[in-house]
């Protein structure tokens, strides 16, 4: 509420003029977050922060299990950046982690976050870049960069993605696995290079940092994709050891035909239209189906669990 004051009258209510930037699609408007700076003197800065940017069309329905669509639209009357979007929905998610004070989470998640020390009206002030790959298991929106961002004097980047039964994308094989994580970031990545510069980052010193159990997935697909140029570094961490990891982690295509069957679409026969019948269905819906096939009675409840997670390493 305090930040959409500040919005709203920012010299009146919080003493500062939001950050303000245009990109492609929209003038994007963001907050000032203040940050201690952690010396002896205890001093203060600002940082520029952009929460629930668009880097992708809403995956919804006949964008469902597809790879992500750049955004088509115009916004002509500016977008406000001070909010976190609703995380993507997992049905592991629902299923492990009850009872957080997070409790919109929609197919609707292709957003990112971005904490920038940069001077905006300086086009030459462009810090180096992390983005951010975080582990399926915490919320996108428990996750600050503001320490990271202003210990390490770069712009930090999160972003979600799709996981789970919405994971899953089609390939130009009519084959479909769950490597929404690759096709997600690699958008994320683009829409890096395109419009970094201009919230104050380098696009030529892209860092990719995966963490936890997606760490090997991503480092192994993007090692493929390193010749696009759209990063320059990757690193990963507490990742599972890759001997004793299996890089096939696809749902088994008899569980999306089980799905299919739950939710009313009975054309098992015929791929394209199965797909079409399952783009077409309640997102709750698929994902109690999803449920059921494996040996959990719980019914979608939109509770989570929130962790407290900072990138202060």
């Amino acid at each position: 509420m305090i930040s959409l004051l500040c919005y709203i009258y920012p010299l009146l209510i919080c003493g500062y003029e939001p950050p303000e930037v245009t990109i492609g699609w929209s003038r994007i408007m963001g907050i000032r977050q203040e940050v201690n700076s952690n010396t002896k003197h205890d001093e203060k800065s600002m940082l520029n922060v952009f929460l629930g940017i668009p880097y992708a069309e809403p995956p919804l329905n006949s964008y469902r299990f597809r790879p992500p669509e750049p955004i088509k639209s115009v916004n002509y009357f500016g977008y406000y950046a001070g909010k976190f979007k609703p995380r993507c929905i997992s049905p592991d998610y629902y299923e492990k982690f009850l009872g957080s004070t997070f409790d919109d989470q929609q197919e609707d998640c292709l957003y990112l976050n971005i904490w920038s020390p940069s001077n905006l009206t300086d086009p030459k002030d462009l810090k180096p870049v992390l983005v951010y790959v975080h582990d399926p298991s915490i919320d996108v929106r428990s996750i600050d960069g503001a320490k990271l961002s202003h210990r390490d004097d770069m712009v930090v980047i999160t972003f979600d993605y799709r996981t789970g039964l919405f994971g899953l994308i089609e390939g130009y094989d009519n084959q479909i696995s769950d490597n929404a994580i690759f096709h997600d970031t690699k958008a994320v990545l683009k829409w890096v290079q395109e419009n970094i510069s201009h919230l104050g980052g380098d696009p030529t010193k892209v860092t990719l940092f995966a963490e936890g159990k997606e760490s090997v997935r991503a480092g192994l697909q993007f090692s493929y994709a390193i010749n696009e140029k759209l990063f320059a570094r990757m690193v990963t961490r507490n990742g599972p050891k890759l001997a004793s990891f299996d890089t096939d982690q696809s749902i088994q295509w008899q569980d999306v035909l089980d799905v299919a069957e739950k939710v009313g679409c009975d054309q098992k026969k015929n791929q394209l239209l199965l797909l079409y019948c399952l783009r077409n269905s309640d997102a709750k819906d698929l994902i109690n189906g999803y449920l059921s096939i494996n040996g959990s009675s719980t019914s979608l409840n939109l509770s989570t669990i929130t962790y407290s997670h900072m990138l202060n390493h």
